[in-house]
């Protein structure tokens, strides 16, 4: 491996985003915090772990684990733009099953 590959390696794993992420996906990895905190304000110290996502509907589907959690162990945003403001609704993993949680 080139030092200029293993430096892109990095530089990539560094922002969170894997090899191979759109655009769009990208900045979903780069604005999860401020997505986490706009919608669960009172937990402003969960650190968003993006579990996975897909493109689902016209929609992005955030499948995420907050550290600690916040009331529930995974929080899915349907999102229909990668911004804070971009959330349309979420579900929570409650009993085993995505459960709705809240629209905007």
């Amino acid at each position: 491996m080139s030092i200029i590959n293993w430096i892109m390696e990095k530089l990539s794993r560094s922002s969170g985003s894997p090899a191979g992420a759109t655009t769009e996906e990208q900045m979903i990895y780069r604005n999860i915090q401020a997505i986490g905190l706009h919608h669960f304000p009172d937990d402003e110290g969960a650190k968003w772990n993006i579990d996975r996502i897909s493109f689902e509907n016209g929609m992005y589907v955030v499948d995420t684990s907050p550290v600690p959690h916040v009331g529930y162990e995974k929080i899915r945003f349907y999102m229909r733009n990668p911004s804070v403001d971009g959330v349309a609704s979420a579900d929570c993993w409650e009993n085993g099953e995505w459960s709705g949680l809240f629209s905007s």
